[in-house]
């Protein structure tokens, strides 16, 4: 009798040991996929519009990882807390339990995140397909350049007249002009080239023309 408790337990131990190597091989080959395409990227794309898509694919992987890479943690605190099958002490059960909280509220957290930035770029790529954009000159007038609360690529966040900008690609200097397409909706950037502003002679404050420089 107790030698089959004995190999129901070992059985158990192993088929919990492959559900925590499966969901481990998962995470990290999503997180794997999504590094490789944020690397393509950011080393040899430079459309605007590309480094987007390819910024927010990498992003869906990224994020797939990091979610699985949560659920490999949780799930062996799942099994030690509630069902203790190598009979822990209570004090031991009860450390994994608030270990598991903490990470099960930064899953939920992180879920949440995730969801809104794709939901973001799935509203991007929406406009993009029926043209719902917007063509200005506009001066930045403030840069910032960074990672975004909710994303994990690097983007460069351009004041204007018509407020913040999204910029997944190129430069900007403050004061400087540029003939931006964005996205209406979520304010994404999808061309930027710079231009020169040339004011008329006797009234500086008109602007004449503008001079595109390329980007």
């Amino acid at each position: 009798m107790k030698k089959k408790q004995i190999t129901k337990d070992d059985h158990q131990n192993k088929k919990r040991f492959r559900i925590l190597m499966i969901l481990l091989a998962i995470a990290v080959f999503n997180i794997i996929i999504g590094v490789a395409l944020f690397s393509y990227y950011e080393f040899f794309i430079r459309d605007h519009y590309l480094s987007f898509l390819y910024s927010y694919i990498s992003q869906i992987f990224i994020y797939t990882g990091f979610l699985f890479l949560c659920i490999f943690f949780l799930y062996p605190i799942t099994i030690i807390t509630f069902k203790n099958p190598q009979k822990k002490k209570k004090s031991v059960v009860l450390g994994f339990a608030t270990a598991g909280i903490i990470i099960l509220l930064f899953t939920i957290w992180f879920v949440d995140v995730g969801i809104s930035e794709i939901s973001k770029g799935a509203i991007d790529i929406k406009a993009y397909s029926k043209k719902e954009w917007i063509v200005k000159d506009l001066q930045v007038t403030r840069v910032y350049e960074g990672t975004s609360q909710s994303s994990v690529s690097p983007i460069t966040l351009i004041t204007t007249e018509d407020g913040d900008l999204v910029l997944y690609r190129g430069t900007a200097r403050v004061g400087s002009w540029y003939h931006i397409t964005y996205l209406e909706e979520t304010k994404t950037v999808i061309d930027f080239i710079p231009i020169q502003i040339i004011k008329h002679e006797n009234t500086p404050n008109q602007i004449k023309a503008s001079i595109y420089l390329g980007g």
